[in-house]
């Protein structure tokens, strides 16, 4: 990232005094430009640029503003050619032209919509007649009965077939479209939103922003980091088959952030310090008023960095039905006392659920 404002002085800006302070100014060709920092006509704080260019065949005032960094100094040089687009057909050519306006101009691709386009444009996708692609959603939905939530899915289109690559088997499906550059990968919890109804004939199945996107579906994909993380974190002390040494790395875990600060309810996101693991980590207490045998109960969730950011969101009982709402299923750690019974801990495998508490 670049600072705009201190980045202009490469272009040819000049520092002066004005009535309004410090600003950048640069002159050339039949164009005045000026450049301020501070709050822009949107409430954010950024650079203000404004000026006027004034010719033989036209003439018309500049105004535009730009946040207070950008990525790289070429996409400022395409941003600022961008707003100077009106008197550049007279411009084009000029000697008096700075260089950096014609780069700028050749630099357009950087500008985000350009980008997006290109993006949308260039994305893995292919079209599947709605009776094949239902009956392959009927068949993945009968499937991943059998596997848990956090288990991967391959997506691959080879121009001919696109194939849903489960952990002990393949679904495929005929389409239509160019070969995909790559194979995506997404948990099986994804699967269980598939759509019920297709509303096109035929179906476009495309990745954008990373979702795989089926009809009005969108399907979170899993990152190469995620992944990355999951393989380090199975191999780690946090989920260590000994119970004990897995709750011993557990609290001593990083916090990430606090949704529920209760005494009798709390949950929050750790992270593993060695292998980058996040957990989501729960703590339920049922008082007993009349023994004082209170039943507690503390468990340790892996979750995917999508799903911790989701969870980070929220707060107080909007925490608690989110968590119940997403289904997760996998492996996660519990150490629970009921009431009349010992302390245990054990690895549970199966939907994870908030303990009953006050």
């Amino acid at each position: 990232m670049i600072t705009v404002y201190d980045s202009l002085e490469e272009l040819g800006f000049v520092e002066e005094e004005s009535s309004y302070g410090l600003r950048m100014r640069i002159r050339f060709a039949f164009v005045d430009m000026n450049a301020i920092l501070g709050l822009r006509p949107d409430g954010y704080y950024g650079v203000q640029f404004s000026g006027a260019f004034s010719s033989q065949r036209s003439f018309g005032e500049i105004d535009f503003s730009l946040p207070e960094s950008v990525e790289s100094l070429n996409l400022l040089k395409a941003y600022i050619a961008y707003y100077l687009d009106t008197p550049w057909n007279e411009m084009r050519g000029r000697p008096d032209v700075p260089q950096w306006l014609v780069e700028g101009k050749e630099y357009e691709d950087l500008l985000p919509w350009k980008k997006n386009l290109k993006d949308y444009e260039t994305r893995d996708a292919c079209m599947v007649e709605r009776d094949w692609l239902k009956l392959a959603i009927k068949t993945l939905r009968t499937k991943i009965t059998g596997f848990l939530d956090d288990e991967l899915v391959e997506v691959h289109f080879d121009g001919e077939m696109l194939r849903f690559s489960l952990p002990s088997e393949v679904v495929p499906v005929s389409a239509g479209g160019e070969p995909w550059k790559q194979s995506y990968r997404l948990m099986v919890k994804s699967l269980r939103w598939l759509p019920k109804r297709l509303m096109r004939d035929p179906v476009c199945v495309d990745v954008i922003d990373g979702f795989l996107n089926i009809d009005r579906s969108a399907l979170r994909l899993v990152s190469e980091a995620d992944l990355q993380v999951w393989r380090n974190c199975r191999e780690c002390r946090c989920q260590n088959e000994d119970v004990k040494v897995a709750q011993q790395a557990l609290l001593n875990c990083d916090q990430v952030g606090s949704m529920v600060g209760d005494s009798h309810f709390s949950a929050g996101i750790i992270k593993c310090e060695a292998c980058g693991q996040q957990f989501l980590s729960v703590f339920a207490e049922l008082i007993d008023w009349d023994d004082g045998d209170d039943s507690q109960a503390s468990l340790w969730l892996p979750v995917f960095s999508a799903e911790a950011r989701k969870l980070l969101q929220t707060e107080g009982l909007a925490t608690e039905r989110l968590i119940m709402e997403m289904k997760m299923q996998r492996r996660y750690l519990v150490n629970a006392k009921s009431k009349g019974n010992e302390a245990y801990a054990t690895w549970y495998e199966g939907p994870f659920f908030v303990p009953p508490h006050d």
